[in-house]
């Protein structure tokens, strides 16, 4: 049986370049922008090479979005390899997940549940679960077992957890253009750092000064 929640194992340089291509298109104006055209003129390719070697526009999507995924998963697996404390893995995860370079995954389930077929937006929710979700919920679980955190289901962690990475992705880099007025006080980049914001999800605002040295 066919395992769709994972992308192709590799590519030829040809069909990595359209796809490459096809992401970069997809991230910067969203799928309805993008065109078939679009891609094969940016890829300098035909339309039969690229029909070649993906039927379609979704398909080109998906799996864009299953790579990201897939290296999201082995990223995170890496960031928890061997730290023995919750604290610990959940800060690996937050680096991992704060400093990801690999695009907006709110922007790509947005777009996927905007444009894709139900079979598209099945395959890719089910990916979304066992690369991104499933990884975060197992070290939940195992923080429960061993009583480090207590009063929520892994499940419940997870979305909490992974809420806060979403929220504050990629803020430091903005802090520069917010344009907040001076009198709202000065915004230190310490404070979205990965064990800061760790911090805030394991102990709250009261304990958040207790983490790292946000001075």
């Amino acid at each position: 049986m066919t395992d769709y929640t994972t992308a192709q194992s590799s590519y030829n340089p040809t069909a990595a370049k359209i796809l490459s291509t096809a992401a970069h298109l997809f991230m910067q104006l969203g799928y309805r922008a993008v065109s078939i055209n679009d891609i094969v003129k940016a890829a300098e390719v035909t339309k039969p090479t690229l029909y070649y070697y993906f039927r379609d526009k979704e398909e080109l999507f998906v799996q864009m979005a299953l790579q990201r995924l897939l290296d999201t998963h082995a990223t995170l697996e890496a960031a928890v390899a061997g730290q023995p404390t919750i604290d610990a893995q959940l800060a690996g995860l937050a680096a991992a997940l704060l400093n990801a370079n690999d695009g907006d995954m709110r922007m790509l389930r947005h777009e996927m549940h905007e444009h894709l077929s139900p079979a598209g937006q099945a395959r890719l929710g089910a990916a979304f679960h066992q690369h991104l979700f499933a990884p975060v919920q197992q070290v939940m679980q195992q923080g429960l077992d061993r009583g480090d955190m207590a009063g929520h289901s892994a499940a419940e962690l997870t979305m909490l957890f992974l809420g806060l990475m979403e929220a504050f992705h990629g803020i430091t880099g903005q802090l520069d253009n917010i344009g907040m007025p001076r009198e709202s006080g000065q915004l230190r980049p310490a404070v979205f750092a990965p064990a800061a914001v760790v911090g805030l999800f394991l102990h709250g605002v009261s304990g958040f000064e207790k983490v790292g040295d946000l001075r």
